[in-house]
């Protein structure tokens, strides 16, 4: 099952929780200003919180419609801390690592209809940071199909890495790049459409690094 992968190198947390926000359907042109068909919300309080006790958490329920109504849309959310790395393969050119003492999830999509033929899903979780993150750059990786972020805060840098392929109807398929919204703390995952499930793949590491007084990194 694909996984999303949040890790901290450090004792303290430099993000402090991942709260699932909601699903948008919209269309992808014109591409500065798409237009929005449909919002479903996660059922609330649907929170990671930065934990190394190794505890399970799972979530199941449906996605709400914005008066607050269960929708047909199914979704579940498994996390889990690994006790021992491992390597999870898709296909001879798509895994991901799953790492000891890292916090990991699973998300999974059955049930939503389309509006249409040519739109696309964008998830939107909310990354909170014990610092205000005030630069974020970004680079690109053809090797292992990833984005990677590098997030600036007053006391030390983050980096997030986002491959970008899910299993969609059950095949690995590429995905568009990941967006990182510096000031509301926004990741968005953004999936074609499906006929039936979507287990979403992004392998998200969030490692950070204390920024010592002399301005010299520390250790990753």
């Amino acid at each position: 099952r694909p996984n999303m992968r949040i890790s901290s190198q450090l004792s303290f947390a430099v993000w402090t929780e991942l709260r699932f926000s909601k699903i948008v359907e919209r269309t992808t042109t014109p591409a500065n200003a798409p237009i929005i068909l449909k919002t479903l919300n996660f059922p609330a309080k649907w929170t990671i919180s930065y934990s190394e006790d190794g505890t399970v958490t799972s979530y199941s329920g449906r996605l709400v419609d914005t008066a607050g109504q269960a929708t047909s849309v199914e979704v579940q959310v498994l996390v889990y801390t690994p006790t021992t790395d491992s390597t999870i393969v898709f296909t001879p050119s798509a895994y991901v690592g799953a790492h000891q003492n890292t916090v990991k999830y699973s998300l999974f999509i059955r049930g939503w209809i389309f509006s249409q033929t040519k739109t696309v899903l964008d998830i939107v979780s909310v990354l909170t940071f014990s610092a205000p993150v005030i630069s974020v750059t970004s680079s690109t990786s053809q090797a292992d199909k990833s984005t990677r972020f590098s997030l600036q805060t007053p006391t030390g840098r983050t980096t997030m890495s986002v491959p970008s392929f899910a299993l969609i109807d059950g095949t690995v398929s590429n995905l568009p790049l990941p967006l990182f919204n510096q000031t509301s703390g926004q990741l968005t995952l953004t999936v074609p459409p499906f006929f039936d499930t979507l287990y979403y793949d992004p392998d998200v590491a969030i490692a950070a690094v204390v920024q010592p007084t002399d301005g010299v990194d520390g250790p990753d």
